[in-house]
């Protein structure tokens, strides 16, 4: 008798060892993947949950900070850069700023950039120094 060609050619062959490994990887994964929802579902039920009469309170604190301006004021304006120097930034964040400025559509990304980075130095001028300062040693 000759054997069936379709039954036993090299694809069909690679085949059914495919199949076998994909069986025996389910019958390994699918009981983990039951258990795993099983706890988590029994975490969500344990979390504890605030009664009506718990009361979470908030105390304020006035202070100069509350009469600062708001963020649209103090870094979403146009910020036209004369003269400029090119500085790397990652690509997650540069994509960030890129969604934010292309809503905005009125600002660029390095005006956006650079009008941050200047309230930034300008906040923390004095804990900058004491850095650079202290990074600094005497040649001689």
């Amino acid at each position: 008798m000759i054997p069936n060609p379709i039954l036993y050619n090299d694809n069909t062959i690679m085949i059914g060892v495919i199949a076998c490994c994909l069986i025996v990887l389910a019958m390994v994964m699918i009981p983990k993947a039951i258990k795993h929802r099983k706890q988590m579902k029994q975490n969500e039920s344990e979390k504890p949950v605030l009664d009506e009469e718990q009361e979470v309170q908030m105390i304020v604190i006035p202070n100069d900070e509350n009469k600062k301006l708001s963020y649209k004021e103090k870094f979403i304006y146009r910020n036209e850069i004369k003269k400029r120097d090119c500085v790397y930034i990652s690509h997650d964040t540069h994509s960030k700023i890129m969604k934010l400025t292309k809503a905005l559509d009125n600002i660029t990304i390095g005006g956006y950039v650079d009008t941050v980075l200047r309230e930034h130095l300008k906040e923390y001028k004095d804990e900058i120094n004491n850095i650079y300062s202290e990074s600094r040693k005497d040649l001689l």
